[in-house]
């Protein structure tokens, strides 16, 4: 993660266990994909998080690091992921000489970077000439139903923290995204929108992951009664009978070549 947004201890394991798996597991193929990765290339995952990028890189025989300013990230992605370097450090000055990567991925995490093109110029120095550079962000929040009905309830609940909720929404706007790697330098820039599917146990679960494994959990309490009636209600046409939930949940992805 980046540092607009920051957990600790037990939080990190919180958002690998029950964040991870729903929202952010399908989504690795697709940037690997997008940066032409295969065996025996260096990658770095940018803004790591648990180093789920990573893991996929590394299952695909190539060779890794990750970086991240988030220490409770770090540990458990070195946990999960012993074949992979992890370094404490920011997207805004990678701590890598330059063209030291074949592809730099950052998924998820764009939108809480302070300076956007600053960021991207980074991974394009650390990049080989002719390598890749992808972003990976969410779709604007109103093409999820499923986050826009609990962002409204947060909204009502929590006041101004709430918007800790919003954030990874505020950066989906596909030409906002190209001129940025434009900006940054990059060339060859393709921008696509591609659909996906959030998969939660139950709206319970939902609700464990966005609040113990964010910063909303100082102002909310995941399994507060009354926060979980309301909850299921704003969610109920996502339900299904087993009480899974699920939703669209599209995203944006950016490539461009160095």
């Amino acid at each position: 993660m980046t540092d607009g947004w920051q957990v600790a201890g037990e939080a990190a394991q919180v958002y690998e266990r029950e964040l991870v798996p729903a929202l952010f597991a399908e989504w690795p193929a697709h940037a690997l994909r997008a940066a032409d990765v295969h065996a025996g290339q260096r990658i770095l995952d940018v803004a790591c998080g648990t180093g789920i990028v990573a893991r996929a890189a590394l299952d695909r025989g190539c060779t890794v690091a990750g970086v991240d300013l988030n220490a409770g990230m770090l540990e458990v992605a070195r946990g999960l992921a012993p074949g992979a370097e992890f370094f404490e450090g920011s997207a805004s000055s990678l701590p890598f000489p330059d063209d030291a990567f074949d592809a730099a991925i950052m998924q998820f995490a764009l939108m809480y970077v302070p300076d956007r093109p600053l960021a991207l110029a980074e991974m394009r120095r650390v990049v080989v000439p002719g390598g890749v550079v992808v972003a990976v962000v969410w779709a604007e929040i109103e093409s999820n139903p499923g986050y826009r009905a609990l962002a409204t309830l947060f909204d009502e609940l929590a006041g101004d923290h709430a918007s800790t909720f919003r954030a990874p929404y505020s950066f989906g706007e596909p030409e906002l995204l190209r001129s940025i790697f434009t900006t940054a330098g990059l060339r060859d820039v393709e921008v696509d929108t591609v659909d996906g599917l959030a998969r939660f146990e139950s709206v319970s679960a939902m609700l464990r992951g966005e609040i113990d494994g964010s910063p909303l959990a100082g102002h909310l309490a995941s399994d507060d009664p009354d926060l979980v009636e309301r909850a299921t209600s704003a969610l109920a046409a996502f339900v299904h009978l087993d009480g899974r939930l699920e939703f669209p949940n599209p995203a944006v992805i950016a490539r461009g070549r160095v």
